[in-house]
């Protein structure tokens, strides 16, 4: 009955959207988010967020810090990164066009207009192309490219689309290069990973990367070939067995995590 109720309740939250707003640390700033995405949006006050990533982008954005929020969704992380860094750049990277949509009507917001907020329609990727890309019957949240195994929580698959693909490499051409980096892609990180080699070499910005299970040794691999090691986003040490959501940090850099109350 439960499983019926929240499916039923997934099918009408389709296509609404409103306004939430984040918690104080980020300045009560707006996000425009729909349950089609998540159906956490519907809970009130700070549990309709994402805990862990509201507590990355405190440790992880400073004031001026340019960042490149992959996989972006309705934009939670990239807004609270706004917030957090004031006069840096920040770019949103969304393959979904209905979600991208939402992320442009939030960077128009009046509140929001004075940040540096772009919005890039296009799947991350290893090149330059097109792909197919699933939308989940569940959550948007969940969406991935066909060609990856993608989230458990997909719930099946309410259309099929194609989108429009670009290395990041690709966007050191028109954006600053990031001090950091997040990256949500439901199973394409090591796609995505191997299109940004020139900003991992050059850039150094620190990455925070959801990793798919079956995609863990080689995306552990290819980062440390690029000079990064796995540190704990709490504690800052050496982490030897990262979990699913990863801090990758240049070698030549270290980290020192900013205490706060989500931390």
């Amino acid at each position: 009955m439960l499983r019926i109720g929240r499916a039923l309740l997934e099918r009408l939250s389709r296509g609404r959207t409103f306004v939430r707003r984040l918690p104080a640390e980020f300045g009560n700033l707006p996000v425009v988010v729909s349950p089609d995405a998540q159906l956490k949006y519907l809970k009130p006050g700070a549990d309709g967020f994402d805990p862990e990533l509201l507590a990355a982008a405190l440790a992880l954005v400073h004031p001026g810090h340019h960042v490149w929020d992959v996989g972006a969704n309705v934009g939670v992380f990239a807004i609270a990164a706004a917030g957090l860094s004031g006069t840096g750049h920040i770019v949103a990277i969304e393959a979904d066009i209905w979600l991208a949509g939402l992320l442009r009507r939030t960077g128009g917001l009046p509140e929001n207009a004075g940040f540096k907020f772009s919005v890039v329609p296009a799947g991350a990727y290893s090149e330059a192309g097109v792909c197919e890309f699933e939308i989940s019957r569940r959550g948007r949240a969940s969406n991935h490219l066909r060609a990856v195994s993608g989230s458990s929580q997909t719930g099946g698959v309410r259309e099929t689309v194609v989108i429009a693909t670009l290395p990041l490499d690709a966007l050191l051409a028109h954006f600053p290069p990031p001090d950091v980096v997040k990256i949500d892609v439901e199973g394409a990180e090591l796609h995505v990973l191997r299109g940004m080699s020139q900003v991992l070499r050059e850039a150094r910005p620190l990455i925070f990367c959801e990793v798919n299970s079956t995609e863990r040794a080689r995306v552990l691999a290819l980062m440390a070939d690029a000079g990064y090691v796995a540190r704990n986003i709490a504690t800052g040490e050496v982490d030897p067995n990262p979990g699913y959501n990863v801090l990758f940090v240049p070698r030549e850099k270290g980290f020192q995590p900013v205490k706060t109350e989500r931390s």
